[in-house]
């Protein structure tokens, strides 16, 4: 593949990167909260006040994928883990999210003919599993997201029909009552890990879809009451650009997603306007060595983000922050793990002080879950990176 042209972003300054200065107050504590003979991967998490809530699938005796919660204080102490499914049939793509004392959930369920999307409401106690199917129709669905926002709940997922895949939107309200799905593309084109964010009166949806033998960064928007659907394709460079993410704050949209340079998978980062306009793309990272699962929140003026990057043996769990009210725009990265075995699947959310991640890491038998807290960076540690003109 012929490399995009692309700006420096983060130049050479990686073994620095790799230091943490005590100077900066910044400190990484990574524990690992698993220890049985089965994989676990695709973990979630969502911190409510003073506790963690996690999630993640983990293969089971049979050989089938099950959904499994966990929770514990904010301080690291009480860790309980529970088992959630165990009907006979691989469940994928875990999502979930705490509203209202209650834990809401989607996954994709193979159904012996198709994957099916399923749904599910737990107390925040951990009481009152309840469980439902809501698709039956022939083709597999994969990769749903679910969101709670003024008691509704909203979803989306891939559908696949034949060699391609289409976007799904579906919502019901939060006590199970009035689901409505519906098909929201058409076109004869790969679209690959949705995800979008309700914001106010509006959702908005980015993926990755394949146009003229590219993986292309597609966004779209839509009313919360199921009008105004409209979809632009925003890249269209020759370079695949995979798993995107987004979060909105205020009018602004930022975007993060791995993108490949002809070498290597970089990190690229992206926001525009909530009304559409103004997409700016500030660069793309162009060190060795491959990076993915990038994820992102932001928080004031500053996102926080995290991926997995290769260190020529494993991947690693890698951590950055950008300043958005610096005019010369900063950010910090560094890596936070080492030593054999890979890291996948990282998630992170910051909630006052702290920033507390989940990952899976293998540990030379199966894939377990490890957990870590970080403080915030400090402001005069931020490291130049350099943008378009």
């Amino acid at each position: 593949m012929q490399a995009a042209k692309i700006s420096i972003i983060l130049p050479v300054f990686f073994y620095l990167l790799s230091v943490i200065n005590p100077a900066c107050g910044d400190v990484f504590r990574a524990t690992k909260r698993t220890v049985t003979d089965y994989s676990k991967l695709l973990p979630q998490l969502q911190v409510v006040g003073n506790r963690i809530f996690y999630l993640w699938q983990e293969m089971d005796a049979g050989s089938r994928w099950q959904i499994w919660t966990a929770w514990m204080n904010a301080d690291g102490n009480g860790w309980v883990e529970a088992k959630r499914t165990s009907t006979p049939s691989h469940k994928h793509f875990p999502q979930f999210q705490f509203d209202s004392n209650k834990m809401y959930f989607v996954w994709s369920e193979n159904d012996d003919t198709h994957s099916q999307i399923w749904t599910a409401v737990m107390n925040a106690d951990g009481t009152g599993w309840t469980a439902v199917k809501r698709t039956n129709t022939a083709g597999d669905k994969w990769q749903p997201q679910l969101q709670v926002s003024d008691s509704m709940v909203y979803l989306v997922w891939i559908e696949v029909d034949g060699l391609t895949s289409q976007i799904w939107t579906a919502v019901m309200n939060t006590d199970g009552t009035g689901w409505s799905a519906t098909q929201k593309t058409t076109e004869a084109s790969l679209k690959l890990t949705p995800q979008f964010h309700v914001h106010e009166n509006k959702i908005y949806f980015v993926w990755s879809e394949d146009v003229d033998a590219h993986s292309q960064i597609r966004t779209a928007q839509l009313n919360t009451d199921g009008t105004g659907w409209s979809a632009t394709q925003r890249t269209s460079s020759s370079s695949d650009k995979l798993l995107p993410q987004l979060q909105v704050f205020q009018d602004k949209i930022h975007y993060v997603w791995k993108e490949f340079d002809g070498s290597y998978w970089q990190l690229r980062i992206a926001w525009m306007n909530t009304d559409g306009t103004g997409w700016y793309t500030p660069g793309m990272s162009e060190t060795a060595y491959d990076k993915t699962a990038p994820q992102l929140q932001v928080v004031g003026n500053r996102v926080y983000y995290v991926w997995c990057e290769n260190d020529g043996g494993y991947d690693q769990i890698w951590t950055a922050m950008l300043n958005l009210n610096l005019t010369d725009l900063k950010t910090l990265e560094r890596k936070r793990t080492s030593g054999a075995f890979d890291k996948k699947y990282p998630q992170l959310q910051s909630h006052g002080e702290k920033i507390h991640y989940i990952w899976s890491q293998d540990d030379g038998s199966n894939s377990q879950i490890w957990t870590a807290v970080g403080s915030s960076f400090s402001p005069g540690a931020f490291i130049p990176m350099l943008l378009n003109d």
